[in-house]
């Protein structure tokens, strides 16, 4: 299993204050070095308001160790517009091709307000395929797209470009979406409250047990980031799935 775990940006001075995450011998401009020692992937938050220019994140990409991966929020003016923004897919494109094989996907999330409209998502897709824009993690935040099989057409028309993002709902205390595909896409947004508390280990054990037995890749990223529990939790994952990975490599030897 192909495992990416992180959180949603690196760049909180918060995680900086009574070192809750990086040391006071950290510089500023060494957060990404730091943060790239410790977990092996990153969701890049800031595209969903801008797209950076290509030089910086090509010093990203030069910072990080071969074995390191981005995922880049696709842009609101893409995932929060009625029509479909060719110019802004085209901007995307260039900063996916400049991460080269550090690229592992892109996030698009929609907001509570985007009702489901299969044409356009399809549309979408299609344009992010032929721009080598793959595989596209999506967040739906209204049940409007999970009736009417729209989840089931998307993976099977889209199958291998296309991950439906499962996120945990604190309110009913389940996934919003089950992690049951051999693509799954974890988002943690808090404990508590959206952004606030940190999970427990028994939680995150619990969550890796929902997995189905021949999931492929598995990302997992947390933005419960407020006060600096992302980092740390994201941290425990990833020890979780090192260890699982090693008790099923020696179960298999």
């Amino acid at each position: 299993m192909n495992s990416y775990i992180g959180t949603s940006g690196w760049w909180y001075p918060h995680w900086h204050k009574d070192e809750v995450f990086y040391p006071k011998w950290v510089s500023t401009y060494k957060r990404l070095e730091y943060y790239a020692s410790q977990l092996d992937a990153v969701e890049v938050n800031s595209t969903f308001y801008e797209i950076p220019p290509k030089a910086r994140v090509e010093r990203w990409v030069d910072r990080t160790p071969d074995k390191f991966r981005f995922v880049f929020k696709v842009p609101k003016l893409i995932s929060h517009q009625n029509a479909v923004n060719v110019k802004q897919i085209e901007l995307f494109k260039e900063i996916v091709e400049v991460s080269k094989e550090k690229f592992a996907g892109v996030l698009m999330q929609f907001p509570a307000s985007k009702k489901a409209d299969l044409g356009w998502l399809s549309e979408l897709m299609y344009r992010f395929i032929k721009s080598n824009i793959s595989p596209v993690a999506v967040e739906f935040r209204s049940s409007t797209w999970f009736a009417n099989d729209i989840v089931d057409k998307l993976l099977t028309d889209f199958y291998g470009h296309i991950i439906i993002v499962s996120a945990y709902d604190n309110r009913s205390l389940q996934w919003i979406y089950p992690p049951n595909d051999d693509k799954v896409y974890l988002r943690f947004h808090g404990a508590e409250n959206h952004g606030y508390g940190s999970y427990s280990e028994t939680f995150l054990a619990k969550a890796l047990s929902e997995l189905a037995d021949d999931v492929k890749d598995f990302f997992a990223f947390f933005n419960n980031d407020m006060v600096g529990a992302a980092p740390n939790d994201a941290k425990a994952l990833k020890t979780l799935v090192e260890l699982e990975n090693s008790l099923g490599f020696l179960n298999n030897g």
